[in-house]
């Protein structure tokens, strides 16, 4: 396959996740290596410094949401899988990462791990920009009610979408005029 070809499925792969689109804006944007880090800030001349807004260290998309204790504590309650490769992954870059969980994880566990960092996200910019902590068990819960919410969704979508190119679907309302106005 060609170089070309790979990078382009590597995209369709991400933009095909079955999340919402502001979390599939957020996994396009970590990809990119575009969301404000303390590294991008510092980069783009908007930090004096590179390092965490929460615990002083250097900071990155894999620190603020893998390593910062922060996040592992969150993550410490994920399922044993998606840490399996959350350790393994050897990636600097955000997208080289995820291309790589996307390939090891099935469709269901890269949703959770997804939904999982965006919610970290989320929590860190709470205490970030608003001063608001939330336990890591807040965020935990949050993340399985999304999740319950997306699975009680997608379902409802799919039969929709399969109706609709099956041709089963019934035939779209049509407009029709309204009546002409009464004579006094």
């Amino acid at each position: 396959m060609s170089d070309v070809r790979a990078y382009q499925k590597d995209w369709t792969d991400l933009w095909g996740v079955k999340v919402l689109s502001k979390v599939r804006v957020f996994l396009w944007r970590l990809a990119k290596q575009s969301i404000p880090t303390g590294d991008v800030r510092h980069h783009r001349n908007m930090a004096p410094n590179n390092s965490c807004s929460i615990c002083g260290c250097q900071d990155s998309w894999r620190h603020a949401l893998l390593e910062c204790n922060m996040a592992k504590c969150v993550w410490a309650l994920q399922r044993e899988e998606i840490l399996e490769v959350i350790s393994r992954a050897q990636h600097d870059d955000a997208r080289g990462w995820l291309h790589e969980a996307i390939a090891v994880l099935s469709q269901e566990d890269f949703v959770r791990l997804v939904v999982t960092m965006w919610s970290i996200w989320h929590a860190r910019r709470k205490v970030i920009h608003e001063d608001i902590f939330q336990s890591p068990l807040s965020t935990h819960s949050f993340i399985e009610r999304f999740i319950a919410d997306l699975e009680l969704a997608t379902p409802q979508v799919e039969q929709k979408g399969r109706a609709q190119t099956q041709g089963s679907a019934a035939p779209a309302p049509r407009w029709i005029p309204p009546p002409p106005p009464k004579e006094p």
